[in-house]
């Protein structure tokens, strides 16, 4: 017999992101569990802590007398971190590990007093000798010092809650956007282009849409179908 009729699609044009709100500066809505490494300790792993997915956000006590931090390079292993670790001083971010890409060296120049590294749980390994796969950076912290590490679940409940306000050039690290798509009619399957962006996650009115990340490819699009959509606004 033949095969059913195609779903009908349509492309509705550009959305655009008009609000921002920098993740780095809404920490404490966005955390799920937070834990104090001292100094000398090795990290815990984030399943210890209950932490099963999300983000992990890492960062170095600064020197009570405001001492620079030293001028070193951080070698990260595949072994250590799992799986994507962004390097931050002060805020600006200075280099990235990824686990798939093998062993990276990241260097400090000496400058800077707060040393900040978030990594991303991008899934786990469910077959073989990898099914023990702990998750966000294992065994001794990159820097001597005091640590303390925040999970960031990323639940939608959170994000929505975050104080959106208009898009600004000055934002630091990740960011969330948000716009809204206005749709006049019954909503249709269509596709989300993320070919123009860089890594992240979608969400649209609550759903998790998925991941994008164009610059590794294959895939450069997200499908979004039309029961996630509503006539009207959508998020």
């Amino acid at each position: 017999p033949a095969g059913p009729d195609a779903l009908p699609r349509h492309a509705y044009g550009v959305v655009n992101l008009s609000e921002a709100v920098a993740l780095f500066d809404q920490l404490p809505a966005l955390t799920s569990v937070s834990h104090e490494v001292p100094a000398n300790a090795s990290l815990p792993t984030t399943e210890a802590l209950g932490c099963h997915y999300g983000l992990y956000y890492y960062s170095r006590a600064p020197s009570a007398d405001g001492t620079s931090l030293p001028n070193t390079v951080l070698t990260f292993e595949p072994s250590v971190v799992h799986d994507r670790a962004q390097v931050f001083v002060d805020g600006d971010e200075v280099g990235t590990a990824y686990r798939a890409a093998g062993s990276k060296d990241i260097a400090l120049d000496g400058t800077g007093t707060r040393l900040d590294i978030l990594v991303e749980n991008m899934g786990r390994v469910n077959f073989g000798r990898g099914m023990t796969d702990h998750k966000g950076l294992l065994g001794a912290p990159p820097l001597e010092g005091a640590w303390s590490l925040r999970c960031l679940p990323l639940r939608y409940a959170q994000v929505s809650a975050l104080p959106f306000v208009a898009a600004a050039d000055n934002l630091k690290g990740p960011i969330f956007r948000r716009g809204t798509l206005q749709i006049k009619s019954e909503p249709q399957d269509t596709y989300l282009d993320t070919t123009s962006f860089e890594k992240g996650y979608v969400w649209v009115n609550g759903h998790n849409l998925g991941r994008y990340w164009p610059t590794m490819g294959p895939q450069g699009a997200l499908y979004l179908p039309a029961p996630m959509l509503r006539q009207g606004a959508n998020e």
